[in-house]
Order: structure tokens, then sequence, then C-alpha cells
């Protein structure tokens, strides 16, 4: 070939050296271009590890720097309050015969400096920027070597005779000597928090990047000839000597000096029936999914702890399908529980995770749709009472038949959906300080349980709760311990309960209680409902009522109120209670919509709710009582007075617009004689004023997922990173 080529070469003489260049070329192109593919993926699979671990860096400084903001504004609130006593002690002074105030006021002076020196006094974040997270510190000011420094400036701040109420912080954290920066900006003021402790929300923890590369291959093979048996073999380590027991069909590994990477290069993870794996390593890693051929009856036991003691990873790489059956359980504890890709456990199987941070990158999937008796439990590290920190779901849960999730940890994300199909599934979350889903879709006799960590803090944030279909579902649904209840839309029916105890109730789309619901309980102090509220042929009486004695009780149905019995004799909604009443009970809105903000009470059966409140107020454009309604009304004891407040006339007994002032009664008594209006002011949601706040920081594993991130939960602040 290369004598033709020179004899080519020598046949075309002058036309020879332009040949030459344009091979040469076309070579150096090639050559370039491989080059170019090949470092490429390196560079980009490494740079995209090196990103992802500098951007957790710099958002653990700023995570660590929120929680001195927090603590700033929560003494804010304690000195504000001791200010105002001040003033309240001069104003006392003001009224004796012979006042002086020199005394109080120089305390005023000097309070109101103290509080703009300690606000305004900057921050300085210390630690190693090699392992941040684990190291950051306060420090003294270091301009210089600090990663992180918090500076305030203010707006509004106080003349003598005024608070720091409407004072206007502006906290700034800049970044430095990291391998990126990344800045922060919020602007809070005790007026936007409404004086009380900030109640913190976590940010979703990071995706987790994991950095296997230098974990050991691990092969697990199952040998039937001549005998059964199962061996492993580590890389580097050759294969592993006496660690199968044919006795006890165990396979038992401990390596908790070695991190491992089961299936790692396409190699096997193979077993047999009746076995079990003890495997207990540094870290570990399941390259190839987990086996589903000869499982029946199978054990996996999974810890990643090292030598020390200290917790590592547990990695499924592959999506995981957990087919033992046979009621076994699968057991694994370590810090940081990761399965990229889909979790299914099939028929009689149980999942057993002891952990600090669980994420689940695709769907959850239990023996659904057709299967039966699967259960997810997650737990912390320290025993089946203890909680984990976070649990994260990137899609999906589906739950079948006789199944149960059972969760303890103190921050829950489901950014999907969860349906429960076929009949008496059970979600149990407890032990919260947050938990948001996806829609709540509940099948047959589903028990959905829910429980916050602390009444003053715990926060639930649902899409929906609903049927899962439009046959009667008889749910049980118990939601309690919260601060705050939201979701979108609340819908049940048929021999349904519901209890919801939560200071803070938001539905901010409609509310639907159809067709022999037999229990709506709800304690709180503050239930407003945006969207239209429908009542129908209920079969128990309902209740709105006080969360405790101590706190206030306000209603809104802003978006409209229905009530309706069509079919034999049913119930009502009752509000307040005749020792106990509320503040203010809202129904409807104005609008020029046909339905949207209306009142409407009908049927045959004697509908109508009960109110025991100081005031009432049919707030809407449109109101129909039906002649059949019974819609009573009281004050704070049965018999006492309301004020009854009406927007637009009433066509049943011809009542007119207007307040009516001290009545009581089956409508339409006492309205007569109206007073013109009076709109409602119905206030914002309470802020808590107290409760301590569970912090969770970033994990410290090889793959952490991070998360617990803070954030102020008010629409009205707003958080900038730049």
């Amino acid at each position: 070939m290369s004598i033709r080529i020179i004899e080519k070469l020598k046949n075309q003489q002058g036309s020879s050296l332009a040949f030459v260049l344009i091979i040469g070329m076309i070579i150096m192109i090639m050559v370039a271009s491989l080059l170019a593919v090949a470092n490429s993926d390196f560079t980009f699979t490494q740079e995209t590890v090196e990103s992802r671990q500098a951007y957790i860096d710099a958002k653990s400084v700023i995570e660590y720097g929120k929680i001195e903001i927090n603590e700033r504004m929560k003494w804010l609130d304690t000195e504000n309050k001791i200010l105002n006593g001040y003033y309240q002690t001069r104003a006392a002074i003001l009224r004796q015969e012979h006042p002086n105030t020199t005394a109080i006021d120089n305390q005023i002076k000097t309070k109101i400096a103290e509080i703009k020196t300690y606000m305004k006094t900057s921050y300085y974040i210390g630690g190693s920027s090699e392992a941040v997270s684990t190291s950051l510190r306060k420090i003294d000011p270091d301009g210089v070597n600090a990663l992180g420094i918090l500076t305030v400036t203010s707006v509004n701040e106080p003349e003598f005779g005024e608070d720091f109420t409407e004072t206007i912080f502006a906290f700034n954290i800049d970044t430095q000597n990291l391998r990126r920066e990344l800045d922060y900006k919020v602007d809070i003021s005790l007026a936007v928090i409404n004086g009380g402790t900030v109640i913190v929300t976590p940010t979703e923890p990071i995706k987790p990047v994991d950095n296997t590369s230098d974990w050991l291959q691990t092969t697990i093979n199952a040998k039937y000839n001549p005998d059964a048996n199962i061996q492993c073999e580590i890389q580097s380590q050759g294969e592993q000597k006496n660690i199968y027991d044919p006795v006890q069909k165990t396979l038992t590994l401990n390596k908790p000096e070695l991190n491992l990477d089961i299936g790692k290069n396409n190699k096997k993870f193979e077993w047999i029936e009746w076995n079990t794996l003890k495997l207990t390593a540094a870290n570990i890693a399941v390259s190839t999914p987990m086996p589903t051929d000869h499982v029946y009856g199978g054990i996996f036991f999974m810890t990643a702890q090292a030598s020390d003691g200290s917790y590592g990873d547990i990695i499924f790489k592959d999506n995981y399908n957990q087919a033992n059956g046979d009621n076994k359980t699968n057991t694994l504890r370590a810090k940081n529980v990761i399965y990229k890709g889909d979790l299914t456990i099939e028929d009689y199987n149980t999942l057993d995770i002891y952990c600090e941070n669980l994420y689940v990158t695709g769907k959850i999937i239990m023996n659904s749709p057709k299967g039966t008796n699967a259960n997810f439990y997650v737990h912390g590290l320290t025993g089946s009472d203890s909680k984990a920190k976070n649990i994260y779901v990137g899609g999906n849960i589906e739950v079948g038949n006789l199944s149960k999730i059972s969760w303890n940890a103190e921050n829950i994300w489901v950014k999907g959906n969860v349906l429960t199909r076929s009949t008496q599934a059970i979600l149990e979350f407890k032990g919260f300080n947050f938990l948001e889903t996806g829609d709540l879709s509940l099948n047959d006799r589903t028990q959905l349980i829910v429980t916050g960590s602390n009444p003053e803090t715990s926060q639930m944030k649902s899409k929906s709760i609903t049927n899962a279909v439009s046959a009667y579902c008889e749910l049980t649904i118990n939601i309690s311990n919260l601060w705050l209840f939201s979701c979108d839309d609340l819908a049940i029916n048929g021999y349904s309960k519901m209890s919801l105890t939560s200071n803070v109730v938001k539905i901010n789309k409609n509310l639907t209680l159809y067709e022999k619901v037999r229990s709506f309980e709800v304690k709180t102090q503050y239930f407003d409902c945006a969207g239209m509220t429908s009542i129908t042929n209920i079969e128990n009486d309902l209740h709105i009522t006080r969360i405790n004695d101590l706190k206030p009780l306000n209603v809104r149905f802003a978006g409209g109120y229905k009530e309706i019995s069509t079919a034999g004799p049913t119930q009502s909604l009752f509000i307040g209670e005749g020792s106990k009443p509320a503040t203010m009970v809202v129904f409807g809105k104005p609008t020029n919509d046909s339905v949207e903000g209306s009142i409407s009470m009908t049927g045959w059966f004697k509908a109508g709710p009960q109110v025991w409140a100081e005031s009432i107020y049919f707030d809407s454009n449109r109101i129909n009582v039906d002649e059949r309604v019974n819609f009573n009304y009281y004050g704070n004891q049965s018999g006492q007075k309301t004020n009854l407040h009406i927007r637009s006339k009433i066509d049943y007994r011809s009542v007119s617009a207007g307040s009516y002032l001290g009545v009581s009664g089956l409508y339409p008594a006492g309205l007569t004689d109206p007073k013109p209006y009076s709109a409602p002011d119905f206030k914002s949601a309470p802020t808590s004023t107290g409760g301590t706040i569970p912090g969770s920081e970033p994990g410290n594993g090889n793959s952490s997922p991070g998360g617990g991130d803070t954030q102020t939960d008010t629409d009205r602040i707003k958080e900038i990173y730049y």
C-alpha cells in the first residue's frame, strides 16, 4: 500500500506537495477530534462533580448565615417588646400629677441604640475550604480569610416614640475563598412576620452526585454444583474465603475498611432462595439491579459503617426491585441511602431503612396495581423510634392492597403524586417539621395518618387530598400537631372520617364534603377556604372549633358556600361552640360571577350551618337561603347575641342588606331595622410565636444529597441568590 502511494506521488509530480498537505491536514483533524471527544467526556464528568460540590459548599455557608438571621429576628422580636414596655411605662408616668420621664427616656434611647448596634453588626463565618459543611463556625472579624460575611443595613429606623415593627433589615451574605461564589440577600421586618418567630421551611435537598470510581469492584456469584453456595470476589482482595455458612445459609461479608461496588463493570449479583446476606462496608454501591431470580425467602442486611463507627452511603445505581416474598425484610443502615431510578417493593415484602437522608430519584411502587402486603419503613439511625433528617422522592408513589408506608423524619418531600390502589392501604408520616406532597388520591378504606413534631412549627403542604374514585371510599384521615396545613383541593365522600388539628388551615381551591361523610372535625385558630365550600347530604354533624381555650377562631369561606340536603335527614356544620365562639366567620365574597363567592343553603331536610361567633358576615352579592333551611346564629353562649352582617338582600323572608347588631336564633330571628353594611376585616394568618425550629444540615457522606436548608415561610419575604 505504501509503495502504491509513493508511486502515485511520483506520477503527480507538481501536485504531490498539495496532496501531502491535504492528507496531513485530514489526519491532524481526525486526531484532534478523537482527543477532544476523549477529553471532553472525562472533563465533563469531573467538572460536573466538582461544580456540584462547589455549589454545595457555597450553599452550606449561606445556610449557616441564615441561621444567624433567624436568631437575630427572634432576638429583635423580644427586644422590641421590651421597648414597647418602656413606652407604656412612659405613658403611665405622663399621667401622673408631676411627671418626670428623664430616666425612662434614657432607657428608651439606650434600648434603641442597643438594637441598632446588635442588628447591624457584621457576622463572619469561618471554616475549612476543603471540608466546608463539617467545619463552619462563627469567627472573629476577618474580612480576608472568612468563607462568608453577613452584613446588614436598615431603612425606616424608628425615631423616639416608635418601635422597630416597620424597620426593614436588609441581610446580605457574601461568600469568598471557595471554588464557587454564591451570594444571598433577603429583606425582613417584624411587620412582615407579624412579630412572631420566623417559621423555617427547609429547601429541597440537592440531587446527589455519586463518586464511586475508586470503590472496589465486587462480584457475588451463586453456585449450585456440586453443593449450593454463594461466593464473593473483591477487586484486589480476591475471592473471600470462609464467609458462607451452608448450614445457616448465610453469606457474611464484614469489610468496614473498604468501599464496595457490587456489580461494577457488569459483574454479577446472584442469589439462592432462602439465603441471607449480611454485608458491612464503609460505603456500598449496587451498580447492577438487585437480583429477582432465586431470591424467594431471602433476606438482605446492608450496613454502611466504617471501622471508626461512622456511617457512610448505600447507593443503588439501577432500579431497585425487591422480590423476596414470604414476608421477608430487607434492612439497610447508612447515613445516606440513595436510589437512582425507581424503587419497587413486590408482594409480601418489607423494606426497613435506618438513615439520616433517603433520596429516591424516581418512583416508589408498592405491589401496584394488583399486589398485596408490601411495607416500607424509614427511621433514624439510632432505632425504630428515632427520626431520619430528610426524605426526598422525585416521582410518584403507588401503594397497593393492604400495604403500608410509615416514615419518621424531620423533613419529607414527595414531588410526585401519591395513589393508593385497591383497599386498606396505610400512609403514615410522623415526627416531621415539614411535609410536602403532590396530589394524595386515596382509595377504599385508606388510612392517612399525619403527625407533626411541634404544633408551633410543623407544616404540611399538599396539592390535593381527594378520593381516588367517585364511589364511596370510607377514608380515615387523621392529621394533627401542626402549625400550618395547606392544600389545593380537599374532597371526601361516602362514610369517610377526617380529623384535622392545625393552628392554620388554608384550602387554596375547593372544599367538598359529599354524600354520607361521617365526620369532619377541625380544631384550629384560622380556617380559610379560597374556593367553593360544598356540603351535600352529610351523615353526621361536622365541626370547626377552637384549637384551645386561649386562641381565637377565625373562619372564612371566601370562594362561596353551598350546603344542600336532598337524600333524607342530614346534619349540619357547627362553627364555634357556645362557651368558645369564633371571633369572626365570613361566608362568600363580592364578585360579579354567578357562582364564585355565592352563598346557597337549599334542600328539604333543614340543612344549614350552626354558628357561634362574635361577628358573622354574608359577604356576597348572591345569597340564597331556602325556606326549609335551618340557619342558626348565636354569640358567646346559647341565647347570647351576635352581629350578623348581610351584604345583599335575601329573598326568603325579604331580609334586607345591612348589619344586624345583637341578634340570635333561627334565621330570620331579629333581622329587622339593619344598620349600614360593614364589610369584614379578615386578618391574615397568624405567625407562630414559639417553638424550637429543628435545623437540619447538609449530609457529609461521599454522595450526600444535602438538604435541610432553611427559608422563612411567608410569601412576603423574597430571597435572592446571585
